[in-house]
Order: C-alpha cells, then structure tokens, then sequence
C-alpha cells in the first residue's frame, strides 16, 4: 500500500515486481518496474526511506523463502505458496487495509492510492512534466486531468481525498 501511495504505482506494477527489481542508483532505492503495456523493466521509481525499510523488514521475515527472480509480493498459502499476487489479490489486500482505517467506501480503491499520489507530486509544486514523469504518464494530456482537478479543488474548497490522505502520508 505505501509504495502506491507513495510511488503512485499500479497494481499490475505492484504484481509483476520480483525482488531482485530492489535496486541502488547512488543513494537512492529504486524499484524497477515492468509498466503498463511495456515488455521489460526499463524504468524506476524512487523509494522512500520508511517505505524502503518497510520492505527491507518484509523480506527479512520471509528470507528463508526468497530468491532474487522471486516475486516482491507472493502468495503464503500452502496451495500456491511463492506464486505471484494476482492484480485482484493486491487490491483486496489494499481494500482491507482501507477498511480498517475506517475508509469503508467504494470511491477508495488500490487506484486511488495512485491518483493520490499523482495529486500530491502537483500540490507539492512538481511541474506537469515531473508528474508526467512520476506518473510514467505516455501523453501529458492524462496528467493535465489531474492539474485540473487539482485546480477545481482549490477553488471549491472542498477537502477531498487527496487533501485527507496528505496528512496520512506524511508519516510514511
């Protein structure tokens, strides 16, 4: 969930990372990722520190397990254990974590923890193209969507979700 929320991943981006996609570049944590509608790992993503010792726990409780080819997020039941987390398996594992925040609504979805994270890059001052960037976005006119929203925020003055989730992630 965080690296979504804070990476603004998809769940197909989530599903098909293996652990060996664990890099360094430097002194940054990168997670290589295999994006939407492309054949191999060819771009990155930054990690944040928290969110990168998170995952770095997570392996370590499952080390006995673990490869490098094998899946970032796997599977622990007997029937299929150390086979990948299907796409539906990662967003009811996300759904439930909403859920026990008390974000019990069908609006909130593994997606949304991506639309907030673009929300967020625009809100913290990233220019259209960084969020492109960051989104991995193949036509700024997708991330334009989000500027607009953005903008039709502020003028409102509504606290929506990206507003109520900042503060939330600001910890991880």
């Amino acid at each position: 969930m965080a690296l979504s929320a804070t990476c603004g991943l998809r769940t197909i981006e989530l599903a098909r990372a293996n652990v060996e996609d664990l890099r360094n570049i430097g002194d940054m944590e990168v997670l290589y990722l295999q994006g939407k509608g492309r054949n191999e790992k060819t771009e990155y993503t930054k990690i944040g520190e928290k969110v990168s010792m998170a995952i770095l726990e997570y392996l370590s409780d499952i080390a006995s397990d673990i490869k490098a080819e094998s899946p970032l997020f796997m599977v622990f039941s007997d029937g299929n254990k150390g086979k990948r987390l299907a796409t539906r398996s990662l967003r009811k594992i996300i759904k439930q974590a909403y859920k026990e925040a008390g974000l019990n609504s069908d609006r909130f979805t593994s997606h949304s923890l991506r639309h907030t994270a673009i929300t967020l890059s625009l809100a913290g001052g990233a220019t259209l193209q960084e969020a492109q960037q960051f989104a991995r976005h193949g036509n700024i006119n997708t991330t334009m969507i989000y500027s607009r929203n953005l903008e039709l925020q502020k003028n409102r003055k509504i606290q929506r979700p990206a507003e109520f989730c900042s503060s939330f992630l600001k910890d991880i």
